[in-house]
Formats: C-alpha cells, structure tokens, sequence
C-alpha cells in the first residue's frame, strides 16, 4: 500500500510541474503581406498622326480602322516599282518589360501576284521622354511579303527589350538616316516604316489584283 500511495502522490505532483512549466511567458511575431501583380500592355499608338499611310504616285492608302492590337490599311491602283507604306509606333503602357515573342502573316489572295509583292521595316526603340535609344536602330531582309513575319522574328528587335513607357517607332530616326540600307524603287530616296513593293518585273498578269494581309506581333514578358 506504501508503494501505491507513493506513486500517486508522485504523478500528482508530476501533473503539478507540467502546469507550471506551461505557465511561462511567450510572445509572437507575424508577417503579413499583400501581393498585386503587374500587368501587359503593348499596343499601337493611336493619335492625330499614328497610324499613317502613304503610296506612290497614282496608287493610293487608307488607313480602314485603327486599334490598340490592330491596325487595319488598304492600298489601291499599285503598279510595278509603285511602293506603299505604313507608320506605326508600339507602346508597352503596361507595368512590366516586354519583348518580341513572335511575328506572323497571313497573305491571302492572287497567286499570281504574291511573289511580286516585298517588303521591309525599319525599327528603333524611343525613351520614355521620346528619346531615340543609341544602338537600337535596325531593319529587316528584304524580302518577299509572305515571308515579312521570318524576317522580323531573325531581326535585332528579337532583343529589344521595350521598359515601361518605352515605344518602338517602325521608321528611322534622324540620327541614323545615312544608315538606312534600301531604296526599294530606286528613285534615290530611302523609304521609311513598314514598306511594300511591287517588284518592277510584275507582269501584265498581275495587272487587276488584289493582295490581302495580315501581320501579327506577340509580345511576352521579360524576365532578367
């Protein structure tokens, strides 16, 4: 019976210590946090003067609506050696960087007239503030319009990276007008923006015509 009344008495008094031990002090720190993400925004200027268009003699553009994601133009009466153009400037009003992910075009129309038809761009990037960025100036093949979306995507713009407020002007600044590579009707003037040429040897089969087409640019976020 000794022996019983002794370990009760001792679990008790274990109990007793647990209590104390759990009586001591404590104190707690929390974070708390709120996470709001950034978002994308790249997309045509438009303005009083952007989007615009312009063609050769006798030929004549139109600019037939203009968008944010989407800039519609139509060209008529083109003949050989005849070019059109189109000025357009690409804005990232979004929150994050953003550069090239892919360009594509979709031609559809006269088979015959297709592979008389080439094109070029020319491109730089401008600061928040307007400002031409040295050492971003640069141009695409000149090439066939079909192929027009190749060509942008094996440019230099595939490593431009355009901040916050930055634009990309398809032209070529005025720091830069010796450089510029092509005069595509040889009429010793060097066109500017987005071009389109009717090769000089089209011939009469293409006369009556009509080429549609479809350019696309996707941008995505960078992350350095």
């Amino acid at each position: 019976m000794k022996k019983t009344k002794l370990l009760l008495v001792t679990l008790v008094c274990a109990v007793m210590m647990m209590g104390v031990g759990y009586a001591w002090w404590t104190d707690a720190i929390s974070l708390v946090g709120t996470a709001n993400t950034g978002n994308m925004n790249v997309h045509f200027e438009n303005g009083c003067w952007l989007p615009a268009v312009g063609a050769s003699w006798y030929a004549t553009a139109s600019v037939i609506s203009a968008e944010d994601k989407k800039v519609t133009c139509q060209f008529d009466n083109l003949y050989p050696n005849s070019i059109g153009f189109i000025d357009v400037l690409v804005k990232n009003d979004g929150t994050i960087p953003a550069k090239l992910k892919n360009a594509t075009i979709n031609v559809t129309g006269d088979a015959d007239l297709k592979p008389y038809l080439k094109a070029y761009a020319y491109y730089y990037k401008v600061d928040t503030a307007g400002n031409y960025v040295n050492n971003t100036f640069g141009w695409t093949d000149f090439d066939t319009l079909e192929n027009l979306g190749n060509s942008l995507n094996n440019s230099g713009l595939k490593n431009i990276i355009l901040e916050p407020g930055e634009a990309i002007f398809f032209g070529v600044p005025d720091e830069e007008k010796d450089n510029a590579p092509y005069d595509a009707n040889n009429d010793g003037e060097k066109e500017n923006c987005f071009v389109f040429y009717v090769d000089g040897n089209a011939p009469n089969a293409t006369q009556n015509q009509s080429v549609s087409f479809d350019l696309g640019i996707e941008w995505e976020q960078y992350n350095n």
